[in-house]
Protein backbone atom coordinates (compact mmCIF):
# COMPACT_ATOMS: atom_id res chain seq x y z
CA UNK A 1 0.00 0.00 0.00
CA UNK A 2 1.49 3.67 -0.76
CA UNK A 3 2.18 5.98 1.86
CA UNK A 4 0.03 9.44 0.83
CA UNK A 5 2.94 11.75 0.58
CA UNK A 6 2.53 14.40 2.91
CA UNK A 7 3.80 17.68 0.72
CA UNK A 8 0.79 17.51 -1.66
CA UNK A 9 -1.72 20.58 -1.65
CA UNK A 10 -4.80 21.31 -2.18
CA UNK A 11 -7.59 24.43 -2.05
CA UNK A 12 -9.93 23.71 1.05
CA UNK A 13 -12.95 23.38 0.03
CA UNK A 14 -14.80 25.52 2.39
CA UNK A 15 -12.72 29.02 2.11
CA UNK A 16 -9.82 27.74 -0.44
CA UNK A 17 -6.87 28.51 1.56
CA UNK A 18 -4.44 26.42 0.35
CA UNK A 19 -3.35 23.33 2.64
CA UNK A 20 -0.98 20.64 3.21
CA UNK A 21 -2.28 16.80 2.42
CA UNK A 22 -2.01 16.21 6.30
CA UNK A 23 -3.66 19.27 7.89
CA UNK A 24 -7.05 17.59 9.29
CA UNK A 25 -9.08 21.07 10.26
CA UNK A 26 -8.64 23.93 8.27
CA UNK A 27 -6.44 26.60 10.12
CA UNK A 28 -8.20 29.16 8.19
CA UNK A 29 -11.62 28.38 8.67
CA UNK A 30 -11.68 25.70 11.16
CA UNK A 31 -13.59 23.28 8.86
CA UNK A 32 -13.31 19.07 9.66
CA UNK A 33 -11.23 17.57 6.18
CA UNK A 34 -11.29 13.87 5.95
CA UNK A 35 -8.10 12.59 4.85
CA UNK A 36 -9.51 10.42 1.77
CA UNK A 37 -11.42 13.66 0.27
CA UNK A 38 -8.25 15.85 0.76
CA UNK A 39 -5.95 13.46 -1.13
CA UNK A 40 -8.58 13.54 -3.84
CA UNK A 41 -8.96 17.38 -3.95
CA UNK A 42 -4.42 17.24 -3.72
CA UNK A 43 -4.87 15.23 -7.35
CA UNK A 44 -7.17 17.28 -9.04
CA UNK A 45 -4.95 20.12 -8.25
CA UNK A 46 -1.62 18.64 -9.10
CA UNK A 47 -3.90 17.99 -12.34
CA UNK A 48 -5.11 21.51 -12.72
CA UNK A 49 -1.00 23.27 -12.21
CA UNK A 50 0.35 20.77 -14.82
CA UNK A 51 -2.11 22.03 -17.23
CA UNK A 52 -1.49 25.53 -16.27
CA UNK A 53 1.88 25.30 -16.41
CA UNK A 54 1.35 23.44 -20.05
CA UNK A 55 -0.92 26.42 -21.39
CA UNK A 56 1.88 28.69 -20.03
CA UNK A 57 4.50 27.04 -22.26
CA UNK A 58 2.39 26.55 -24.75
CA UNK A 59 1.31 30.45 -25.25
CA UNK A 60 5.16 31.14 -24.27
CA UNK A 61 6.22 28.83 -27.54
CA UNK A 62 3.95 30.73 -29.98
CA UNK A 63 4.68 33.67 -29.12
CA UNK A 64 7.93 32.91 -30.45
CA UNK A 65 6.70 33.00 -33.86
CA UNK A 66 6.99 36.64 -33.36
CA UNK A 67 10.56 36.57 -32.80
CA UNK A 68 11.28 34.11 -35.86
CA UNK A 69 9.35 36.32 -38.37
CA UNK A 70 10.96 39.31 -37.33
CA UNK A 71 14.68 37.02 -37.55
CA UNK A 72 13.69 36.29 -41.01
CA UNK A 73 14.05 39.66 -42.41
CA UNK A 74 17.38 40.28 -40.55
CA UNK A 75 20.43 39.47 -43.36
CA UNK A 76 22.59 36.74 -41.99
CA UNK A 77 20.07 35.57 -39.94
CA UNK A 78 17.15 35.42 -41.96
CA UNK A 79 17.24 31.51 -42.70
CA UNK A 80 17.39 30.80 -39.03
CA UNK A 81 14.43 32.98 -38.59
CA UNK A 82 12.85 30.88 -41.45
CA UNK A 83 13.94 27.65 -39.80
CA UNK A 84 12.23 28.58 -36.44
CA UNK A 85 9.33 29.92 -38.11
CA UNK A 86 8.86 26.03 -39.75
CA UNK A 87 9.36 24.73 -37.01
CA UNK A 88 7.34 26.21 -34.90
CA UNK A 89 4.31 25.94 -37.64
CA UNK A 90 4.45 22.50 -37.12
CA UNK A 91 5.77 22.06 -33.20
CA UNK A 92 2.85 24.24 -31.68
CA UNK A 93 -0.45 22.42 -32.73
CA UNK A 94 1.47 19.07 -31.19
CA UNK A 95 1.73 20.89 -28.41
CA UNK A 96 -2.02 22.09 -28.40
CA UNK A 97 -3.54 18.81 -29.30
CA UNK A 98 -1.43 17.40 -26.51
CA UNK A 99 -2.88 19.71 -23.98
CA UNK A 100 -6.41 19.11 -25.33
CA UNK A 101 -6.35 15.89 -24.68
CA UNK A 102 -4.81 16.04 -21.67
CA UNK A 103 -6.48 19.20 -19.89
CA UNK A 104 -9.09 20.03 -22.40
CA UNK A 105 -12.43 18.44 -20.47
CA UNK A 106 -11.15 19.48 -17.26
CA UNK A 107 -13.17 21.28 -15.23
CA UNK A 108 -11.68 23.36 -12.48
CA UNK A 109 -13.44 26.23 -10.90
CA UNK A 110 -11.22 29.30 -10.91
CA UNK A 111 -9.58 32.07 -13.11
CA UNK A 112 -6.65 30.36 -12.98
CA UNK A 113 -7.89 27.47 -15.00
CA UNK A 114 -10.06 30.24 -17.10
CA UNK A 115 -6.34 31.81 -17.58
CA UNK A 116 -4.67 28.45 -19.11
CA UNK A 117 -7.49 27.71 -21.52
CA UNK A 118 -7.32 31.55 -22.82
CA UNK A 119 -3.68 30.85 -23.37
CA UNK A 120 -4.50 27.77 -24.84
CA UNK A 121 -6.30 29.66 -27.64
CA UNK A 122 -4.65 32.67 -27.56
CA UNK A 123 -1.53 30.23 -28.91
CA UNK A 124 -4.30 28.80 -31.40
CA UNK A 125 -4.76 32.18 -32.79
CA UNK A 126 -0.93 33.11 -33.32
CA UNK A 127 -0.42 29.55 -34.75
CA UNK A 128 -3.21 30.55 -37.54
CA UNK A 129 -2.06 33.95 -38.16
CA UNK A 130 1.51 33.18 -38.86
CA UNK A 131 0.07 29.87 -40.81
CA UNK A 132 -1.52 32.49 -42.62
CA UNK A 133 1.41 34.97 -43.02
CA UNK A 134 3.83 32.93 -43.69
CA UNK A 135 3.36 32.23 -47.22
CA UNK A 136 2.22 36.10 -48.12
CA UNK A 137 5.87 36.81 -46.42
CA UNK A 138 7.32 34.46 -49.27
CA UNK A 139 5.11 35.21 -51.92
CA UNK A 140 6.01 39.20 -51.24
CA UNK A 141 9.91 38.70 -51.16
CA UNK A 142 9.94 36.03 -53.94
CA UNK A 143 6.86 36.78 -56.05
CA UNK A 144 5.40 34.25 -58.80
CA UNK A 145 8.42 33.40 -61.21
Amino acid sequence: MAVADPFRTYPCPHCGEILLTGTTPCPACGTPIDAAVAEAVAGRHEQFQKAFGEASSLVITARLFLAFFALSFVPFLSLLGQLGVLVLLAWVPVLFLRWYRRYGKLDYPGDEYRQARDWVQQAVVIWGLALFATPIRYFIEYGVR
